[in-house]
């Protein structure tokens, strides 16, 4: 029975996620809405992006005069992937990139505890500037054809994945010392706390006290 249940929660999974028409057609309208912001954002693309528009447009007019819907679907699916894949779907992720690494780099040094770690972020941080004001200048001239715009755009994306990891592996080398950092000093609270003798003697009438008395049940006299 439970195989079963399992097996129905898989059909209907996969129909759900499985490409339709409708799911395709509301894609492409998608990808041309982008594609128009894209060359808002980057008006040096304008005319690279024109020329990957007419050439997804042709695939996605080919579709329309196949009646095999399996066929129909995946040649509406290749016309969307001109659009929303390759140096197209990376010019699109380019702005999103750019905002969190620049966030991430500038919140490095409120990260770091050691005055070395911050000189370090601080660096780091410059560097990270630099790389990307060199790439948005390169988004912003743009290239006139798609081989030329796939270069810079593909360049630009790898660019920037290499500095986020290079910010992510130095957040990550922070936050380990400071955990470190944090054990050894828990562990020599918990070392004194364990030094603590268990029992104290009364100076006045000798008697062995807990230590948790605070003054002598013999005679009075307060702890030391």
């Amino acid at each position: 029975m439970r195989k079963l249940a399992f097996l129905l929660l898989v059909a209907v999974l996969f129909a759900a996620c499985a490409k339709t028409v409708e799911s395709e057609s509301k894609a492409w309208e998608s990808n041309k809405t982008r594609a128009q912001e894209l060359k808002g954002l980057y008006p040096g693309f304008s005319a690279a992006i024109d020329q990957m528009v007419q050439s997804a447009q042709s695939t996605w007019d080919a579709a329309a005069g196949i009646s095999k819907e399996e066929d129909k679907i995946a040649k509406m699916a290749e016309a969307n992937a001109l659009l929303g894949s390759g140096w197209m779907g990376e010019l699109s992720n380019a702005d999103s990139q750019i905002r969190k690494l620049r966030t991430d780099a500038n919140a490095l040094t409120s990260k770091a505890t050691d005055p070395g770690d911050k000189i370090a972020a601080a660096s780091m941080a410059a560097q990270i500037t630099m790389t990307i004001g060199r790439i948005e200048q390169d988004l912003r001239m743009g290239a006139s054809d798609q081989v030329g715009a796939s270069a810079i755009v593909h360049r630009a994306h790898e660019d920037l994945n290499a500095s986020q990891r290079l910010v992510n592996d130095m957040e990550s080398a922070f936050r380990s010392k400071n955990n470190a950092s944090n054990k050894v000093s828990q562990d020599g609270q918990s070392d004194t706390k364990a030094e603590q003798p268990a029992t104290w003697t009364c100076a006045y009438c000798a008697k062995t006290n807990d230590a948790s008395a605070k003054e002598c049940p013999g005679c009075g006299a307060a702890k030391p």
